[in-house]
This record gives C-alpha cells, structure tokens and sequence, in this order.
C-alpha cells in the first residue's frame, strides 16, 4: 500500500508580505544603501541575471538526471525502442502507461526541451519593478552635502 504525504505551505497575506518588505528595508537597504542601489541598477540593465545565475546552479542536478534518464531509454522522442524503459513499459504497463505516475513523469521529462522562452512583457515589468525601488532608494536617501 502506497504512503500518502501531506505537503502544506502557508499563502502569504498583505501584512506577512508587508513584513517581510519592512525587514529587507530595514535590514538591507537601512544598512547598505549603496550596494542595495547598485544592485538594483545592475538588474534594471541586467533583468535576467538573478534567473541565470539561478538555471546555472541547477543545471547541473537536471543534466544529471536528463542524462540518466536517456541513458534507461527516456529519449526526446518517447521512449527509446530497445532500451530499459521499452522492456519495464511492455512487462509492467503493456499497452497502457497510466498518467500521472512515474514512469509518466519519466518519459514526460526525458521527452522536453531545455529551450524554454519568457514573455518580454515579463521583462518589462521586472524592469519596471527594479527602477521602482531605484526610486524608493533614492526618495529615502538624499543626497547629504559633504561636511
């Protein structure tokens, strides 16, 4: 019989988010005005670093597992005639490969692109949003004359 696990993660609300956005401003921005600012104009240039550099650390675990997976037959084509998981396909399932399993979700994964493309409105916006706390930055700090 097959274990079920209960996973629960808590929606944040307006004033969990509003917390959280006190901390970063008081925590980060209060202390490092000038990283914080530097930063956020290296994104207004640079949108997609935060997502690259993101992609670059887990390609490697996903290569890893897209490698193994084509190496038993979850090839980009469906499942690759002769190979481990044409032999498991016709021995456990025959015809009929029940949806939302794993081997479902094998064959799904071994079958995708690594190309994925994002909307550029979605850009835009994130470069809306990082000149937003450029401006934020910029009302809270003034510039102070030399003493």
């Amino acid at each position: 019989m097959a274990t079920s696990r209960q996973i629960t993660f808590t929606i944040p609300t307006m004033l969990g988010l509003q917390t959280s956005l006190d901390r970063f401003d008081k925590y980060l921005v209060t202390v490092h005005p000038k990283v914080t600012f530097w930063t956020c104009l290296l994104l207004i240039y640079k949108p997609k670093l935060p997502f690259q550099l993101a992609k670059i650390v887990l390609f490697i675990p996903f290569s890893i597992l897209k490698a193994v997976l084509r190496c038993f037959g979850f090839g980009p084509g469906g499942i690759e005639k002769d190979s481990y998981a044409a032999r498991y396909q016709r021995d456990h399932y025959g015809g009929y490969t029940p949806g939302g399993g794993s081997f479902a979700s094998y064959q799904s994964y071994g079958a995708t692109n690594d190309k994925e493309k994002a909307s550029g409105w979605f850009w835009f916006f994130m470069r809306l949003a990082y000149m937003g706390m450029i401006l934020h930055l910029a009302s809270e700090f003034p510039e102070q004359p030399p003493t």
